[in-house]
C-alpha cells in the first residue's frame, strides 16, 4: 500500500473516531505489524496538512484526534 494511501486511510480513522486514537492501534487497524514511527510521520504530515484549515489534529494523552479550532 503506498504512503499516499495510507495517510488517507489514517485520515478517515481520525474523521470517524470518537475518542483519541493511538499511533499503534492505527498501526494495527491500517498495516498489522506497521511501526507506530511510521505513522508519527503521517500524523506530522497531517498536522502540517490542516495548519492552514478549521480542522486540527491534536495530540493528547490518549492519542490522536482531528478537533475544531478554537
Amino acid at each position: 500500500m503506498e504512503r499516499s494511501e495510507i495517510k488517507a486511510i489514517v485520515e478517515n480513522i481520525l474523521l470517524a473516531a470518537d475518542e483519541p486514537v493511538t499511533s499503534e492501534r492505527l498501526a494495527a487497524t491500517v498495516i498489522n505489524g506497521m511501526p507506530s514511527s511510521d505513522f508519527e510521520s503521517i500524523l506530522e504530515e497531517l498536522k502540517e496538512d490542516y495548519s492552514d484549515r478549521n480542522l486540527q489534529l491534536v495530540e493528547v494523552a490518549e492519542g490522536f484526534l482531528l478537533a475544531t479550532r478554537r
